[in-house]
């Protein structure tokens, strides 16, 4: 190569840049024909606008990320806040559903003691009730017993 004359290493080295251009239209175009092909041209084409300097990116991209992270921090903050609400809300609910079945039992007690002490009086005073959840038969109350049906 080196005892060729400058001019015919010129044309030589035009005609190997033709030849190139060729072959880089040829790969082109079936590189377009296919899907994968034209996936490949557009990353080629995106990779010649990356920087450089991956270290300028990193200090370019690291307030981005720092502020990224401190909303991601201040968000979790405030899930947390709001799980332990939900859990204080879900702590009265219970205590409300308890508080309405001790009263339920406390009425159910007062209804229960007002029955106990009506019949303590009507026994002193020999008077017996029948009702509907009674098992005493209205026909055989005794002589010394008043009876008294209400049912209906």
């Amino acid at each position: 190569v080196s005892a060729l004359s400058t001019e015919a290493l010129e044309t030589k080295l035009r005609a190997l840049r033709d030849q190139s251009n060729k072959h880089s239209q040829a790969l082109t175009q079936k590189l377009a024909t296919s899907q994968s092909g034209q996936n490949l041209l557009h990353i080629g084409s995106s990779l010649s606008t990356l920087p450089p300097d991956l270290h300028a990116l990193l200090t370019q991209l690291h307030p981005v990320v720092s502020a990224a992270e401190g909303t991601e921090k201040q968000r979790l903050q405030s899930l947390q806040k709001l799980v332990a609400c939900g859990n204080d809300i879900r702590t009265e609910q219970r205590r409300v559903e308890h508080a309405m079945e001790c009263f339920e039992l406390y009425r159910d007690l007062v209804a229960a003691e007002k029955d106990v002490k009506r019949d303590s009086g009507l026994r002193k005073r020999n008077v017996l009730i029948i009702d509907d959840t009674s098992d005493a038969n209205f026909e055989g109350c005794l002589g010394e017993w008043m009876c008294v049906d209400t049912r209906s």
